[in-house]
């Protein structure tokens, strides 16, 4: 087998939300991508030490810009929701965060301006746009979730992110596709507050999709996207 083939192949198992964007692209074309999560994961590789590579390219912090380079996302619709981490470079990461379509709500906004007002943002800029729905759970604060790889201080409570997502699917946004990510059940504690949390989040996304179905576009709507 050919070494490019083997790289194309593993590429698509490396990390979950860039092959089910390029599994989605088909039926739906761009889509406005929602991303919980404490970091940007809009690194160009390049930057971020890789880059040499196909196999090095690939990481869970460069998918979405590699995302973006593929042409698998909104030009303008995709949020970054409850980041908070360090940057590599302030006006590189800044620069090219916004190159991709993001926009963001960091973490520590909610306290001013609260749940209702972030739902309403993310319902201004996603529009009519279909969305894709990656969680990354360290979003939530370590309090409520220690089980992950890379924690972050100050985020948001579990109730507060439940209350996000039933405000986007009261909102009925289209969702048509979503993760989430980043639980690693070895760093949980006796209660398991991790995995609860996971196992909830994941039955309030489905509900979502239960209470807002998509239809196909049409051939003309896949013709123009």
């Amino acid at each position: 087998m050919e070494l490019d083939k083997v790289h194309d192949d593993y590429l698509h198992l490396q990390d979950g939300t860039l092959p089910i964007l390029r599994a989605l692209h088909s039926t739906w074309g761009r889509v406005a991508v929602l991303h919980f999560d404490s970091h940007l994961d809009t690194w160009d590789p390049k930057q971020l030490g890789g880059g040499l590579t196909k196999y090095s390219e690939v990481n869970h912090g460069t998918m979405l810009h590699i995302a973006h380079e593929e042409g698998l996302l909104s030009n303008k619709s995709n949020m970054h929701l409850g980041s908070r981490c360090t940057l590599y470079d302030q006006h590189y990461d800044l620069d090219n965060d916004l190159r991709c379509g993001f926009s963001s709500i960091r973490a520590r906004e909610l306290d001013k301006i609260g749940i209702d007002t972030i739902v309403e943002r993310i319902i201004e800029t996603v529009g009519d746009e279909y969305v894709y729905l990656s969680i990354d759970i360290d979003v939530l604060d370590p309090a409520f979730a220690p089980a992950t790889g890379t924690i972050e201080p100050g985020g948001w409570t579990t109730r507060e992110l439940l209350q996000i997502l039933k405000g986007l699917s009261d909102a009925g946004l289209k969702i048509v596709g979503s993760d989430v990510v980043e639980f690693t059940p070895v760093y949980d504690n006796p209660a398991e507050t991790t995995a609860i949390a996971v196992a909830q989040i994941i039955y309030e996304v489905l509900q979502w999709m239960v209470h807002v179905p998509v239809n196909r576009p049409s051939k003309l709507e896949e013709k123009t996207t």
